[in-house]
């Protein structure tokens, strides 16, 4: 019974599928108002898996139920169980075993990549920027902090506080060779590094609207 239940997630993933397909507007990801990428881990493939509204507009073979690719991605091992569902099209049938989304650890790269795939087939040239997206990270949360199950209102206040706190912190960097973060003192704080990054993509955004 120990062995059985130490390969079972905790719970069924029943209440979290029905209430994303309760939720979801449209039924396919190519409907999607706003362009998404929604990335995943094929663990029968061994591979990152990625769906995107621009690759299901572009070929017609990768248009898939939305309801699957959120419940795919949603899929936290050990939390909720890996979620297996089949892609029909004209080129066969494609089948899916997927878990969690961490297969894109910094998911904007994936969706740069995506546009700018789109960006070469309608022979655009917009002025893309490279724009260093750190990830904004705390190595000191304690056990209860650091769960990603735990919903109660003092520890959903806490965790504010701490992303609070955090901003007023400097940037910091793993140094490789120590395994430990290190101030990036030319970067400021958390704080000035998001209003960077907002400032440059307002920029891009009016830059987008004046000139395509």
């Amino acid at each position: 019974m120990g062995r059985k239940r130490s390969i079972l997630s905790q719970c069924d993933g029943d209440y979290q599928h029905n209430k994303i397909m309760e939720m979801l507007v449209v039924k396919f990801l190519h409907q999607t108002l706003t362009d998404v990428i929604i990335p995943t881990f094929d663990i029968r493939l061994l591979q990152p898996i990625s769906f995107s509204t621009l690759k299901a507009k572009r070929n017609a073979s990768k248009v898939s139920w939305l309801s699957d690719n959120c419940i795919g991605t949603s899929a936290a091992p050990y939390y909720l169980p890996p979620y297996y569902f089949e892609m029909h099209a004209s080129t066969g049938t494609k089948k899916f075993n997927l878990v969690d989304g961490v297969a894109a650890n910094i998911p904007t790269v994936l969706a740069i990549c995506d546009v700018k795939k789109e960006i070469s087939q309608n022979k655009g040239s917009p002025c893309l920027n490279s724009i260093d997206f750190s990830k904004f990270l705390t190595d000191g949360l304690k056990y209860t902090e650091a769960s990603t199950d735990n919903s109660m209102k003092d520890n959903r206040e806490n965790l504010e506080k701490i992303g609070k706190d955090l901003m007023k912190k400097p940037v910091s960097a793993v140094n490789s060779e120590t395994g430990l973060y290190e101030p990036m003192e030319e970067r400021g704080t958390y704080e000035d590094a998001l209003c960077e990054l907002a400032q440059r993509l307002s920029e891009e955004r009016r830059f987008r609207h004046k000139y395509m």
